[in-house]
């Protein structure tokens, strides 16, 4: 799945065993990299760049910690920060030396996201409707997710995974009903619900 589709509404899906068709897709509809102008010797955007950006930095490092499932405390490590500092000096002020600083950096980026999902749900063009799926994960912990279904203001069928829970008790109605209002109210759809 194209990560950037998905964050702009679309899904693109991919089947295949190499990188080479997700390249050519991040290339030419993204225009986010040309592997043919990437050479062994070459790094982008380079250890000099002038337009070095420390949210651009954070961004990036926060993604990277996430869809790889890298432990917050990997940034203590200072066969980590040499590396970092190796590519880009301008760093050195600025790379966490706490897995602390990380989730923080994490925290702030999920209710800047969060803001941007209540903000547009307000404006969607329907009421609010919401699918549930409950399982038991490998650690034996109940969990539920809670999915928004809605028209958006520009008139788009949208879905938005807006909670994954944890269930405590069995799972009956009583204890998911719990997890689903604890959402509902996070994001203030109380008077938006669809039926």
């Amino acid at each position: 799945m194209c990560r950037q589709c998905y964050d702009e509404g679309k899904n693109v899906l991919y089947a295949m065993t190499t990188t080479a068709h997700a390249n050519k897709h991040l290339n030419e509809v993204h225009q986010l990299f040309d592997p043919s102008l990437a050479s062994k010797d070459t790094l982008v955007p380079g250890p000099a760049s002038s337009s070095w950006d420390l949210i651009r930095f954070k961004e990036l490092l926060i993604r990277w910690i996430v869809t790889m499932h890298i432990s917050f405390s990997q940034v203590e490590y200072e066969a980590f920060q040499s590396l970092l500092l190796y590519l880009n000096s301008q760093l050195a002020s600025h790379l966490p030396t706490s897995g602390n600083t990380i989730r923080n950096w994490i925290m702030e980026d999920f209710k800047q996201r969060q803001h941007q999902i209540k903000k547009e749900l307000r404006l969607s063009k329907s009421l609010i409707h919401f699918s549930f799926d409950m399982w038991t994960s490998p650690n034996s912990m109940a969990m539920i997710a809670i999915v928004a279904h809605y028209v958006s203001y520009t008139g788009e069928a949208k879905d938005c995974l807006l909670g994954l829970k944890r269930v405590l008790g069995s799972h009956s109605g009583e204890n998911m009903a719990r997890s689903v209002t604890t959402v509902i109210e996070d994001y203030e759809l109380k008077n938006q619900i669809g039926k």
